[in-house]
This record gives structure tokens, sequence and C-alpha cells, in this order.
């Protein structure tokens, strides 16, 4: 059996030695960066089972709350936390009927009107950022009384 691989992608090379010794000491092996660019690199050629990731990096900034989508132009279009969850949550479940039900679960709220109100807004707001026609949106469909689908093809690149 191999042993499990974590990454250490930090500026600072002495918290890398330091990490690193450690996790070799109790039986993981170890890959270090020091720059965003080295590990998004490595990445397509490793899959680690672990990352441990410095969040002040000089060549980027590791920001994991923040939600954004950049076209093949290179336009980047922001979205909010709330707007964010709700997107990872169609791109997790392609072409699957999401119910509200599932959509509370997964992303909280108390039951009833206000939640659903809430997450109309939301999936407004995604459908006007992806530059849907509000009239007859093609990407995210409303089936009434069930929940929504996303029906984008999604394919995750590692």
């Amino acid at each position: 059996m191999s042993q499990p691989l974590v990454t250490i992608l930090d500026d600072e090379p002495e918290i890398r030695r330091i990490l690193a010794d450690t996790l070799e000491e109790a039986g993981y092996r170890t890959m270090g960066f020091s720059r965003a660019t080295e590990f998004e690199a490595a990445l397509k050629c490793n899959t680690p089972d672990v990352c441990l990731v410095d969040l002040g990096l000089p060549d980027r900034d590791a920001d994991f709350d923040r939600y954004s989508l950049i076209d093949s132009q290179g336009e980047e279009t922001p979205f909010s936390h709330a707007e964010g969850e709700v997107l990872r949550l169609f791109l997790e479940s392609p072409k699957r009927l999401i119910s509200r039900a599932f959509m509370q679960e997964r992303l909280g709220g108390a039951a009833g009107e206000s939640f659903d109100r809430a997450m109309d807004v939301r999936i407004s707001r995604l459908r006007t950022k992806l530059k849907e026609d509000p009239k007859n949106p093609q990407l995210i469909k409303t089936i009434y009384g069930a929940g929504y689908i996303f029906l984008g093809d999604v394919s995750w690149d590692r």
C-alpha cells in the first residue's frame, strides 16, 4: 500500500521543512511548494490526499471563501458566498433533480417560505450572472413543486 501524499504550500522554507519532517516521520510522503503556480502545476500530475495551504502567498491570495467564474476570454464574474454555494451544489450534481429539501439540508436555513424565497433570489441572481434568459433559462431549470436541475455539462480536471 502506498503512503498517503501531503502537499505543503507555504512561502516560508522553514515552515515547509518542519511540516515535511514531521509528516514524513509519521509515514506520509510530502511535496513542498513555495508558490501557488508551482503547486497548481503539480496538481495536474499528482493527486494529493491532503493539501496544507498558507493563505497569504506572494503570488496568489489561496481565498477559499471567494467564488468566481472565469470565461474563455478571461472575464471574471464574482459570486456571493450564498450564490457560490448554490452553484457548487449544482456542479456536484449535474442533470439531477435537486429538491428544495435537499438544498435546505446542504445549505442550511429554516424551512418555510423565507427559505424558499431566499433560494429563489439566489437562483435568479445565478441565472443573471450566467447570462441566462430569465424567461427561458437553459442552464438552471425550475421543476415546479420539486426543485431545480442544472443542465450544463460538468467535467472535473485533476
